[in-house]
């Protein structure tokens, strides 16, 4: 079977199904939100894999299907518990990184006072940085006000720990170790990750940057698998009527694997 042209069908096909799915712009519904977001980032980087895979830039793809098994991870993490006390503390969390960030950038700015940058976070007065966390502060105060327990593991792999822990089957802990894990050298660019650009021949080192397929197939599978996952807790959340649909890429996907 030809596996980009059955990821491009499961593409072409969520594509329609998501943009049936309306939310009303001042949703308070932070797991639908955030479920909505989720799906829409999954897609664009299905996308971007799909075009990487026919280039046969594959190490590029991997780099973005790790971050789509964690979003995967995140979102199962989230939606094991029925309370919102998981979903706002994702949100709190990203928060506090954000607010973290932003003193780091005030003080940078009360170092370099005249530092001028491309880049327009650099260039912002201290007076932005600052609206910028006491803004983020107060929400993430709202949102303790909202939800009396909020709770948010900032480690990914008790994350997926936690919730295998509920079906004991061990599923996502074996993507972090495989995809998210490994696939992090090419993330990081570390020394490891960095043979992946190196082929050794006789008493030569060359460069390794033509279009290859090697891995192609593996990561158009994994991105198949986890998109066609993703799209089925979208579909059973917004109800969108796929149900016959989605049992047909379930087939497929079994006969690619």
């Amino acid at each position: 079977m030809n596996i980009l042209k059955n990821l491009q069908d499961l593409i072409d096909f969520g594509y329609q199904s998501i943009n049936k799915a309306l939310i009303s712009g001042d949703s308070r519904n932070y797991r639908q939100m955030i479920l909505f977001e989720m799906m829409g980032a999954i897609h664009k980087y299905s996308v971007a894999i799909l075009h990487l895979c026919r280039q046969g830039q594959g190490e590029a793809g991997q780099v973005l299907l790790r971050s789509i098994v964690e979003a995967n991870i995140n979102w199962q993490y989230i939606s094991a518990v029925k309370s919102d006390e998981r979903v706002i503390g994702f949100i709190f969390s990203d928060n506090k990184d954000r607010i973290k960030l932003g003193n780091k950038f005030l003080d940078f700015k009360s170092r370099y006072p005249t530092h001028k940058s491309r880049f327009w976070e650099l260039n912002k007065k201290r007076e932005g940085f600052k609206s910028l966390v006491d803004k983020l502060t107060a929400e993430n105060n709202q949102l303790k006000r909202i939800c009396n327990k909020i709770e948010w593991n900032d480690n990914l792999k008790e994350r997926s720990l936690a919730v295998d822990k509920i079906y004991k089957n061990g599923a996502l802990e074996f993507l972090y170790l495989t995809v998210y894990w490994l696939f992090s050298h090419l993330t990081h660019l570390s020394a490891r990750g960095l043979d992946n650009f190196l082929v050794r021949q006789s008493d030569k080192i060359l460069f390794k940057i033509n279009p290859s397929s090697d891995g192609i197939n593996e990561l158009a599978i994994s991105t198949y698998a986890n998109y066609l996952g993703f799209l089925t807790e979208f579909g059973k959340f917004f109800k969108t009527p796929m149900k016959q649909e989605l049992l047909k890429f379930e087939r497929i996907f079994k006969k690619l694997s």
